[in-house]
């Protein structure tokens, strides 16, 4: 009986508070006082020894006052079974009956036996003293009431290697005259000092300067694998750190969930934050308290502003086959402009107006487009070769058009592209039937210049300017060209050739003045000219003089 009654004191009690001890104790000495008087009963020891059952319910209520008084100090923390960290204090609570256990105590001694010995792990007092190198970290505390009292405070277990075993755990109270303990035998105390295993490279989502926004793919993912290297613990929670990567800006705390296996994972709304860079750290903690907070992920870019787009073309009306030019101007503050898409030259086959668009994404996936309207405004083509066809609009040529010379006559006009070409045959003022072509070599939006051949003559032509031009040299204009207007890429022009009237002028090549001119020089046309004159009656003079010396000496 009375080793079931030890063993029922060790195994039920170790985790009852007082008055549960008490009911449970009440419990079992019924249960076994009837047990006891069944047995009498069947011996007839009621019958021999009446005065038997007097001595035995005394000697079992003298057990319980014992049983009672001996359970009477609870160990309320740790509790059996429980996981510590030694990076935390050890929070140490022990229950007692104040006057019946013990008055006011002033120090609590804490004992583990793993390996057949007590040590001390740890003391509280009410000064603050240590006893060994596992100091406490603060002063006993009571709690007082009516009738159970609290005795609590905090050791050090830094110096506690990893362990798992099976221990006795003991506690012992003091007041100075007197003490009292409370031991509990196969106390398991979990002591794990490893923290759990992340490091950078765990997150999957995001990625280091990584740029994000609630377009493109959504809510972002925050996804971290882990692993707790403990022997007996497990990972606990995680949770988030977001920060703006300056430093500037408050954090922000998100909390994961284990969705699968080792994956910790939570997902947010990149709109709740301000356009920029962040830093996020990824905090682990295991069930023994150990924190892992070195695993982070830099500069990830939140980024939830479309970029800029402005479309323009030129010219702007363009007309029928002409050239169109578009340009698009593109900008990204936070994560930078990633495509563009746009027409370099819309298609101006066909009259109308016609809408064409510039599309532009940045690297977090904001996209934005940009439109421009324009319009073609409808000319003939020239149709043909000869140019002579009664179109009643301006013919537009890009190539090399032939041209009849009653068309010339009449005066052809088209709209030029730059290296267009009419090719022509006339006769000229001298009466000799020539080939001739008028090349576009260059447009500008001042004006254009056009080369003459065969005998290339080069002409520059302003807007609205008109040019006469003498094609074979012989002192009279043959052909006049006139630039009427330019449009983008396009110079409206007339060729027209001169009916030839009056003496051919004197070619400065052969007449007397310009010999004398090229002989004696210059400084400009204007003054060689008027020089020339002065020098004829010198010249004559002198031919004079020497025919009469000449004379005067055959007569002689």
């Amino acid at each position: 009986m009375l080793n079931q009654l030890s063993f029922f004191n060790n195994l039920y009690f170790s985790n009852l508070n007082f008055l549960g001890k008490a009911l449970y104790t009440l419990f079992f000495l019924i249960i076994l006082s009837c047990r006891l008087y069944k047995k009498m009963m069947i011996e007839n020891i009621l019958k021999k020894e009446k005065s038997f059952i007097l001595v035995f319910f005394l000697g079992v209520l003298f057990i319980s006052l014992i049983t009672l008084s001996s359970a009477s100090v609870d160990i309320q923390h740790p509790l059996n079974g429980t996981n510590h960290s030694a990076i935390n204090y050890l929070l140490i609570n022990v229950s007692y009956l104040n006057g019946t256990d013990i008055v006011e105590p002033t120090n609590i001694s804490v004992y583990a036996n793993v390996t057949g010995a007590w040590t001390n792990i740890g003391n509280i007092s009410s000064f603050g003293n240590s006893a060994t190198s596992y100091n406490n970290t603060g002063n006993l505390t009571l709690s007082n009431s009516s009738t159970v009292l609290s005795a609590w405070g905090y050791i050090n277990i830094s110096g506690l290697l990893n362990n798992e075993n099976s221990t006795s755990l003991n506690v012992t109270l003091y007041n100075g005259t007197s003490s009292i303990s409370r031991t509990v035998p196969n106390y398991l105390l979990k002591i794990d000092n490893t923290v759990p295993l992340v490091f950078n490279t765990n997150f999957s989502s995001p990625v280091v300067k990584g740029n994000y926004s609630n377009a493109n793919p959504g809510l972002l993912l925050l996804n971290i694998s882990l692993i707790d290297s403990g022997a007996f613990t497990s990972i606990q929670s995680v949770f988030f750190n977001i920060t703006n990567s300056t430093g500037q800006a408050n954090s922000t705390i998100i909390y994961a969930t284990n969705s699968a296996g080792n994956y910790w994972n939570a997902s947010i709304n990149t709109s709740w934050f301000i356009d920029g860079e962040y830093n996020i750290t990824a905090w682990v903690n295991d069930s023994a308290g150990n924190v892992n907070n070195t695993a982070l992920v830099l500069n990830v870019r939140f980024d939830n502003t479309v970029p800029s787009a402005s479309l323009s073309c030129t010219p702007s009306p363009v007309e029928q086959s002409d050239t169109l030019t578009c340009s698009c101007s593109t900008s990204d503050v936070t994560s930078g402009v990633a495509t563009t898409i746009n027409t370099a030259n819309p298609s101006t086959t066909n009259s109308g107006p016609y809408t064409t668009t510039c599309s532009v994404t940045d690297y977090a996936g904001n996209a934005v487009s940009s439109n421009f309207v324009y319009t073609v405004n409808a000319v003939s083509s020239s149709g043909g070769s000869s140019g002579g066809s009664g179109s009643t609009t301006t013919p537009s040529i890009s190539g090399t058009v032939s041209v009849d010379s009653e068309k010339l006559a009449s005066g052809y006009q088209a709209r030029f592209s730059k290296n267009a070409k009419v090719k022509t045959s006339f006769t000229s003022s001298s009466g000799i039937v020539g080939e001739h072509s008028f090349e576009l070599v260059e447009i500008t939006s001042l004006g254009v210049k056009i080369i003459i051949t065969s005998d290339p003559i080069t002409v520059e032509l302003g807007k609205g300017e008109s040019k006469e031009v003498d094609v074979d040299a012989d002192g009279k204009k043959d052909v006049m060209i006139t630039l009427n207007s330019l449009s983008g890429t396009k110079a409206d022009i007339t060729i027209k050739t001169l009916e030839v009237t009056g003496e051919p002028e004197e070619d400065s090549s052969g007449n007397v003045v310009d010999k004398v001119k090229d002989y004696f020089g210059g400084e400009d046309e204007g003054e060689k000219r008027n020089n020339a004159w002065i020098w004829v009656p010198i010249v004559l003079l002198i031919a004079i003089v020497i025919g009469v010396v000449f004379y005067i000496k055959r007569k002689n």
